[in-house]
C-alpha cells in the first residue's frame, strides 16, 4: 500500500510538471492546430536534403471523403484496450489530417517508419498497447526537434523538470529529450504508471496532456470516470486533445483509403550504428569528412542540439552513423578531431552563437530587417505571418508571446527579408460588389475560418468575404452559416 501511494505521489508532480507546458493543443477547435501542427514539422518540410520522394504528385490526388457510417465501422475494429469512440469532435480532427494538411500528414507517414519501430518496440517492453504511438504525432508531428513555445521538447514534448524526474538529462551540448530513444522510454514509464491509477486509456491520455490534477477535478465534478462524460469539465486544450489522438490514430491506419502515401526519408533503409567519440566533434565539420550532408548526420544524432558531440576520454559519447561510414570515421577519427579542436577553447565565437542560436527571440532572424506591423482589426497570427512570409512561432518568440491571441493596435516586430510587403486595405477599399457576379453558396464547417476557407478558392479574398456577407468580425462565422462567394473564372 505504501508503495502505491509512494507512486501516485510522484507521478502527481511529475504530471503537474509536464501539464504546466500547456501547449499541446491550445483550443479543442482543430484552427489553432493547424497552426501548431505547421511549427511542429515545418523544419522537416522544408529540409529537402531528408526527404527524396518529389511530392509534387501528391498534392494533386485526389482526397476521398465517406459518410460516418464508414468512419464509425473502421474505428469499431480498432483494438479495443484503448476506448475509440467516434464523433463529430473526431471528425473535425479527421478533416484537419486527412483534408486541411494533407502534405504534413504525408511527411509524417514517411517518419513513421523510423520511429514507430521504435516506439512499439518501448511499449511492447512495457506491455503497453502499441496504438499509444500515435499520440507523439499530436505531441510533435514526429519531430525529434520540436519545441513547444514554453519550452517542452522533443517527440514527447518532455518539460525540463518533468524530464529530469525521468532520467533526461539537458546540457548545453545535449537535450536527451531529443533523443528517439530515451525519450520514448521515459513516456511509456509516465504513461505506465498514470494507467496504474485511472485503469482508462483515455484518461491517462487526457491526463498527459493536462496533468492529473485537472483530470481528477473533472471527475470530482461530474461524478463519472470516463474520458467523455468528464470532457465538458477539462481544460479546453485536453477536450481537444483526447480526439485528435484518436483522430491521429484513425489516419496513420487508414491513410491509403484517403489517398494518403509516406515521404519516405533517405534514411530509412539505411542500417546504422554507433560509434564512441572521445574528443569535441563539431557534426558541420565531420560530415563533409565522412561524405553525409550535415543535415542527414544531425537526423541520426538529433539529441545534440548544437550539431557538437561533446566526448572526452573520461565520458565518451555516441555518434549514430551509416554502417558504411564506420570504417571511414575509423580512417579519418583523429582528422575529424583536427578540425573540432577550437571547441576545447574559451570564448569561441562560433560556439558562442550557436547556443545564442537556441534563445527562441533570435531564432530567424538572420539576414533579415527589423520592422513593426500594427495590429489591425481581424488580424490573427496565421494571416500576418503567411503576409510576411513566416512562421506564426517565428513571430510568437520575437515577441515573448506565449499564445495565439493579439490585440488591435499593437505593435508586433517582425523580420523581414528584402522589401516589406505593402497592405492589402487598398485592395480591399477599392472592391466593389458587382451585379453580374456569379456567387457560390459555401455551408461553414466546424473548425472552419476565413483563413481556411479562402485557401479553398484561390482568387477570393477574406475582404471579399466580409464585405459580400457583411462580416464585421471574422471570428462571428459559425457552422452551419451559408457564405456567398464570387465565383472563380
Amino acid at each position: 500500500m505504501m508503495d502505491k501511494t509512494l507512486l501516485i505521489v510522484f507521478l502527481l508532480a511529475a504530471f503537474t510538471t509536464k501539464a504546466d507546458h500547456g501547449d499541446s493543443l491550445e483550443t479543442d477547435k482543430p484552427e489553432l492546430i493547424i497552426e501548431q501542427l505547421d511549427n511542429m514539422i515545418s523544419g522537416y518540410l522544408s529540409d529537402k536534403s531528408i526527404f527524396a520522394t518529389d511530392t509534387a504528385y501528391l498534392r494533386k490526388s485526389v482526397n476521398p471523403t465517406f459518410p460516418d457510417s464508414v468512419y464509425k465501422k473502421r474505428i469499431a475494429i480498432f483494438p479495443r484496450a484503448i476506448p475509440y469512440t467516434y464523433n463529430h469532435y473526431v471528425k473535425s480532427f479527421i478533416d484537419l489530417y486527412a483534408v486541411k494538411r494533407r502534405a504534413q500528414v504525408n511527411k509524417m507517414l514517411g517518419l513513421a517508419t523510423i520511429y514507430y519501430p521504435i516506439f512499439e518496440e518501448i511499449l511492447d517492453k512495457y506491455d503497453m498497447p502499441l496504438e499509444l504511438k500515435h499520440l507523439a504525432v499530436v505531441e510533435s508531428a514526429l519531430n525529434t526537434s520540436a519545441r513547444s513555445r514554453v519550452g517542452a521538447t522533443g517527440l514527447w514534448q518532455f518539460m525540463y523538470g518533468t524530464g529530469k524526474q525521468f532520467g533526461l538529462k539537458v546540457t548545453t551540448y545535449t537535450d536527451d529529450r531529443r533523443d528517439p530513444y530515451l525519450a520514448t522510454d521515459a513516456a511509456a514509464r509516465f504513461l505506465s504508471g498514470m494507467y496504474k491509477i485511472y485503469k482508462d486509456w483515455l484518461l491517462v491520455i487526457a491526463a498527459y496532456n493536462c496533468g492529473p490534477g485537472r483530470v481528477n477535478r473533472a471527475i470530482r465534478r461530474s461524478g463519472k470516470t470516463d474520458f467523455w462524460s468528464i470532457r465538458r469539465y477539462l481544460p479546453r486544450e485536453t477536450r481537444g486533445y483526447v480526439p485528435a489522438f484518436i483522430a491521429a490514430s484513425y489516419v496513420m491506419t487508414y491513410h491509403e483509403q484517403h489517398n494518403l502515401h509516406p515521404v519516405e526519408p533517405m534514411i530509412k533503409n539505411m542500417v546504422t550504428e554507433k560509434v564512441l567519440v572521445t574528443n569535441y566533434i563539431d557534426i558541420k565539420k565531420a560530415a563533409p569528412i565522412l561524405g553525409l550532408n550535415e543535415d542527414l548526420l544531425s537526423f541520426f544524432n538529433p539529441r545534440y542540439k548544437l550539431m557538437i558531440v561533446p566526448g572526452t576520454t573520461t565520458k565518451p559519447f555516441d555518434l549514430v552513423l551509416p554502417l558504411e561510414k564506420i570504417s571511414l570515421f575509423e580512417q579519418f577519427e583523429d582528422s575529424i578531431y583536427a578540425t573540432s579542436k577550437y571547441l576545447t577553447k574559451t570564448d569561441v565565437p562560433e560556439l558562442t552563437t550557436r547556443i545564442a542560436s537556441n534563445d527562441p527571440s533570435l531564432l530567424n532572424t538572420k539576414g533579415k530587417k527589423l520592422i513593426y506591423y500594427k495590429v489591425r482589426s481581424g488580424d490573427n497570427l496565421g494571416f500576418i505571418a503567411e503576409k510576411f512570409h513566416c512562421r506564426a512561432q517565428d513571430i510568437r518568440n520575437w515577441n515573448n508571446m506565449y499564445g495565439s491571441r493579439i490585440y488591435v493596435g499593437k505593435n508586433l516586430k517582425i523580420y523581414v527579408r528584402g522589401s516589406v510587403p505593402t497592405t492589402n486595405t487598398a485592395s480591399s477599399q477599392s472592391y466593389k460588389i458587382d451585379p453580374n457576379t456569379t456567387y457560390i453558396d459555401y455551408v461553414v464547417k466546424y473548425g472552419d475560418t476565413l483563413w481556411d476557407i479562402v485557401k479553398l478558392f484561390p482568387g477570393v479574398t477574406i475582404d471579399q468575404i466580409k464585405l459580400i456577407n457583411k462580416i464585421i468580425n471574422s471570428k462571428s462565422i459559425k457552422p452551419g452559416m451559408i457564405l456567398k462567394l464570387p465565383k472563380s473564372s
